[in-house]
């Protein structure tokens, strides 16, 4: 009687005590108990995904409006390359320029020891074309009429900076462009298929030099006085607005 109790209460033993430990389950083969254990989920190293945007509500027609939110920059995984910066911010839907991609890519090799010349041979289409940054990097992108574009230019700007894809002084000293490299942001509104290119609806340029010495712990400063760093042209708070502040 005694060994009856014994086999009993070992294999109470190992067939209830590993579901309220670890969520084992059982698993009989002929006369053997074999138990199985879940792992747990590993949730250390997930990636940090920007969520930027939330509705708001709807105005008196029906339209939704639409906030912007700014990035934790610094919490982000770093972009390694300009593009990666680009569409993480923006998006892989938002290129204006058919090859606005290829020119964004290309921007990598731009100060490599053997491009004297700044510029690069590449294939679109089957067709060569070259490309020629001459002073400045341009990022021609399309207008997403659903958030404040000035949030999130100042955002891409401090990601690359964050992410270290922003020339140096010593690159800007060596080819003697500290005073005129600029990075341009052109937002353009989309274009229909046919449709003629236009003219930028929203421009930013700012100074390579200016970038290297702006504070983005200070984001809504530069978001109130955009038009102080660089040159805006868009929408920003009329003159009485900026008196106010």
């Amino acid at each position: 009687m005694k060994k009856a109790i014994f086999i009993t209460v070992a294999l109470f033993l190992l067939t209830g005590c590993g579901d309220e430990e670890g969520k084992k389950k059982k698993v009989e083969a002929g006369e053997e108990v074999v138990t199985e254990v879940s792992q747990p989920e590993n949730t250390e190293s997930k990636e940090i995904k920007p969520d930027t945007k939330s509705i708001e509500g709807e105005t008196e027609d029906g339209r939704v409006i639409t906030a912007y939110h700014w990035h934790d920059i610094e919490a982000m995984p770093k972009a390694e390359t300009i593009l990666e910066a680009v569409e993480t911010i923006y998006g892989k839907d938002r290129y204006y320029y058919e090859d606005t991609k290829t020119k964004i890519d290309l921007m990598k090799h731009i100060f490599e020891p053997d491009n004297e010349k700044r510029g690069f041979n590449y294939e679109i289409d089957g067709k060569e074309e070259v490309v020629f940054f001459n002073n400045q990097f341009n990022f021609d992108l399309v207008i997403d009429n659903n958030v404040d574009m000035r949030m999130e230019m100042i955002d891409f700007i401090h990601y690359l900076k964050e992410s270290n894809l922003i020339l140096t002084e010593e690159q800007l000293r060596d080819k003697g462009l500290e005073r005129q490299f600029t990075y341009q942001i052109r937002l353009f509104n989309e274009r229909l298929p046919g449709e003629n290119y236009s003219q930028p609806s929203i421009y930013w340029m700012v100074k390579a030099s200016s970038l290297l010495e702006m504070d983005f712990s200070n984001k809504e400063g530069i978001y109130k006085k955009i038009y102080n760093f660089g040159q805006y042209e868009g929408p920003y708070p009329s003159v009485d607005e900026q008196n106010q502040e």
